[in-house]
C-alpha cells in the first residue's frame, strides 16, 4: 500500500506527458482548418531590410515582382550602407518592374538601431495600410504565395504570421536549427491565437501601417539591436487581433543560418528582447512547464520502473505506457511537421526534445554574462 502514492505520481506524470504530446498536434489542426477568401485581398506593400545581399536579391525578387496577386503590389527595399552591387541591382530592376522602389538609411544615424531605422524608412514610404515585412533570406512557395498569405489580412486583424521553417540541409547543426524553428512555433503560434500574442518571426509578417504610427514606430525599443518585429507585436497587437497563415502556398522557407554560431547568437539576442516583452508570465510559465515536465518524466518514470527489477510483470506494464508515449509523440509531432510540409522527425525525436533544456540554458548562460552593450547600438 505504501506504493501506491508512488503508482500515483508516475500515472500523473505519464498522462500529463501524453497531454503534451497531443499539443503538438493543434499546430497541424490549425492549418486544415484554414481557408483563403481571394475576394478580401487587400492591397499590400513589401517590406525588405538589407545589407551586402546583392545575390539574396538577385534570386528572390524576380519571384516577389512576379506575384499574381489580385491586387495592387508594392515592394520596397531599404539598404543599409551596403558595399556590394545591391544598389545597382535595385536600379537595374526598377526600369523593368514600376512596383519596385529602393531607398537607404543615412550613415550618420545615432538614435536608433540601423534595423529599425530601416524598417521605419520602408514603413513610412509605404501606400497600402497592410506591410509584409519580409527577410531577404525567405524563399516564397510560388507565384500564389503573396495572395495566400495576404487573405488572412482581415478587417479585424492587426497581424498576420506566416509560417516559416528552414530550408532541409544536411549535417547535425542543421537538423538542431530546423527542429528548434518547428518546435518553437509549434508552441507559440497557437498560444497567440487564444491569448495577447507573446513571440512572432520577422522573417515573414503581416502588419497594419497605421498600428506602427499610432504607436510611434519602435520608440519604446529604439536602440536594442535585435527583436524590432517580436516586440511590436507583443507590444501593440491585442487578443483576438492575431492569426497565421497556414495554407500550403502561404507556407515560406527560410535559408538556414550561416554556421552553428549564428544559430546561437540568435538564441543569445532573443534573451535580450523577452526582458522587454509585456504580458509574458502566462506563457513563460507555461514554457517552463512543458519543458520541465519531459526531465521530470524521464527521471520519475524510467527509474521507478528499473527499481522494481526483477518484477517483469511491472516492469513491462511500465515499457508499454513508455512505448505508447514516444509513439504517440512521435505521430503528435510529424502529423503537424507533414501538414507545414517541414522535416519530420522520427529516430532523433527523443533526443531533439531532451535537448531543448541544455539549448535553452546554454542560451541564458551566454546572456547572463555578456555586457548588455552587446545588444544594443553603439553610437559613435
Amino acid at each position: 500500500m505504501e506504493l501506491v502514492p508512488l503508482y500515483a505520481i508516475a500515472l500523473l506524470l505519464w498522462i500529463l506527458s501524453m497531454i503534451r504530446c497531443l499539443h503538438y498536434m493543434k499546430l497541424g489542426n490549425m492549418a486544415k482548418g484554414t481557408q483563403t477568401h481571394a475576394d478580401a485581398i487587400p492591397p499590400v506593400s513589401i517590406i525588405m531590410t538589407t545589407h551586402n545581399q546583392e545575390s539574396l536579391l538577385r534570386e528572390k525578387l524576380p519571384v516577389l515582382l512576379a506575384q499574381e496577386y489580385p491586387n495592387d503590389y508594392e515592394i520596397i527595399v531599404v539598404d543599409i550602407s551596403s558595399s556590394d552591387e545591391t544598389i545597382p541591382l535595385l536600379e537595374s530592376l526598377e526600369e523593368e518592374y514600376h512596383n519596385l522602389r529602393h531607398t537607404a538609411t543615412p550613415a550618420t544615424a545615432r538614435d536608433i538601431s540601423l534595423q529599425r531605422l530601416a524598417l521605419t524608412l520602408g514603413i513610412k514610404a509605404a501606400d497600402n495600410e497592410w506591410l509584409v515585412l519580409l527577410s531577404p533570406d525567405c524563399n516564397p512557395s510560388g507565384s500564389e504565395w503573396l495572395s495566400n498569405l495576404c487573405a488572412s489580412c482581415t478587417p479585424e486583424k492587426d497581424a498576420v504570421q506566416a509560417f516559416v521553417h528552414y530550408k532541409e540541409v544536411h549535417g547535425w547543426n542543421a537538423h538542431k536549427w530546423q527542429f528548434m524553428k518547428l518546435w518553437q512555433q509549434m508552441l507559440w503560434i497557437p498560444f497567440n491565437e487564444h491569448h495577447a500574442p507573446y513571440r512572432s518571426d520577422g522573417s515573414c509578417l503581416c502588419y497594419r501601417r497605421s498600428k506602427f504610427l499610432e504607436h510611434q514606430g519602435f520608440a519604446s525599443h529604439a536602440n536594442l539591436i535585435a527583436g524590432a518585429e517580436e516586440l511590436m507585436v507583443n507590444h501593440n497587437v491585442k487578443s483576438g487581433h492575431f492569426t497565421t497563415a497556414l495554407t500550403p502556398l502561404s507556407i515560406a522557407t527560410q535559408d538556414a543560418p550561416h554556421s552553428d554560431h549564428h544559430w546561437r547568437q540568435d538564441q543569445v539576442f532573443f534573451m535580450e528582447t523577452r526582458q522587454y516583452m509585456r504580458h509574458s508570465w502566462l506563457y513563460r510559465i507555461w514554457y517552463a512547464c512543458l519543458v520541465l515536465l519531459q526531465l521530470i518524466f524521464n527521471m520519475v518514470f524510467i527509474p521507478f520502473a528499473i527499481w522494481h527489477y526483477p518484477n517483469y510483470y511491472v516492469m513491462a506494464g511500465f515499457a508499454f505506457l513508455w512505448l505508447i508515449h514516444l509513439l504517440t509523440r512521435d505521430y503528435c509531432f510529424n502529423h503537424t511537421a507533414k501538414a507545414l510540409g517541414a522535416k519530420t522527425y522520427h529516430f532523433t525525436l527523443p533526443l531533439m526534445v531532451n535537448l531543448v533544456p541544455l539549448w535553452d540554458i546554454t542560451a541564458y548562460m551566454h546572456w547572463k554574462f555578456s555586457s548588455k552593450q552587446t545588444f544594443r547600438k553603439k553610437f559613435i
